[in-house]
């Protein structure tokens, strides 16, 4: 038996207000990969296993590192108490005093920096690392079992290079990574000059378009979808059959003259089955790994 176009209604708790997402207008890159990596179903499994308590006290560690190594989420390291439970998840690491809080994904990006007045710590945001030795690096660091000076060149060796890199550095594909030490004490134009070099010599030009205009869009219509799926077989035809009912009138943003701009659309001129289809295999591409292109990781 046939099912009519018209069974889908995009109604009472199936509905979503378009209006709920104007805030993405104005996000910048890490507030759309958060918005992808909240709703990441390995990212949301994880923070399901530690909220139930259903990972095991020796498991926790790699729980951790699953998270730093195929999410790209930094767990943010503190004091238990100081960990907003509304923001966070706080996991507590065995052996330590302190807590490792994990970004609550029930928030978008706005609630998010209204709770915790920052965006949560996403790996690979920027090329540049900046690392300063602290007073007590400064005086040395034990390698297996001696103590060597950072101040003395001579020890600076191949060994002392991998301790720095895997224990105090964030993650880096080391093969494509410069390392460039600079003089607190230098002249700044000298340092501005000599950067400038390195940068023109050795850092390739990186191609990657953000297309972030059709972001918004995109997770609406896959968060409409995700609504929709269980209590409603996916076929695009009723669901843009629905959605230009639900919504006659729907806003969009474009580039123009270099700026983001806000335009109001007929939606039976601009959604048909095909546009939904691309839209909402988009986001979920953007979801489940592809984010990962806007951030450098190994």
């Amino acid at each position: 038996m046939k099912t009519a176009i018209t069974e889908i209604k995009i109604e009472g708790d199936l509905l979503l207000n378009p209006d709920d997402y104007d805030y993405m207008d104005s996000l910048p890159i890490e507030g759309w990969i958060w918005e992808f990596i909240r709703r990441n179903l390995k990212y949301r499994e994880i923070y399901s296993d530690f909220r139930e308590r259903k990972v095991e006290k020796a498991g926790i560690h790699l729980k951790l590192k699953e998270v730093r190594e195929e999410i790209a989420i930094r767990p943010v390291i503190a004091p238990c108490k100081k960990l907003n439970p509304q923001s966070f998840l706080r996991v507590k690491i065995p052996n330590f005093d302190n807590c490792a809080g994990l970004p609550n994904y029930d928030l978008n990006a706005h609630d998010f920096v209204r709770s915790a007045r920052c965006l949560p710590p996403i790996i690979g945001l920027t090329p540049i690392i900046l690392y300063k030795p602290d007073k007590y690096e400064r005086r040395g660091i034990k390698i297996k079992g001696r103590r060597v000076p950072l101040s003395t060149r001579h020890y600076v060796s191949k060994e002392y290079c991998d301790e720095i890199i895997n224990n105090i550095l964030p993650p880096v594909d080391v093969r494509n990574t410069l390392y460039v030490g600079i003089s607190e004490y230098a002249n700044k134009e000298h340092v501005r000059r000599e950067l400038e070099s390195i940068v023109h010599n050795w850092v390739e030009q990186r191609e990657v378009r953000l297309r972030d205009e059709a972001w918004r869009v995109s997770l609406f219509i896959y968060d409409l979808f995700e609504k929709l799926e269980t209590k409603y077989t996916k076929r695009y035809m009723k669901f843009t059959a629905a959605l230009v009912e639900a919504y006659p009138k729907f806003v969009i943003t474009r580039y123009r003259d270099g700026r983001k701009r806000r335009f109001v659309v007929n939606s039976r001129n601009y959604f048909d089955e095909s546009k939904c289809r691309r839209f909402y295999h988009n986001a979920k591409s953007l979801i489940e790994d592809d984010y990962k292109r806007f951030l450098y990781l190994k």
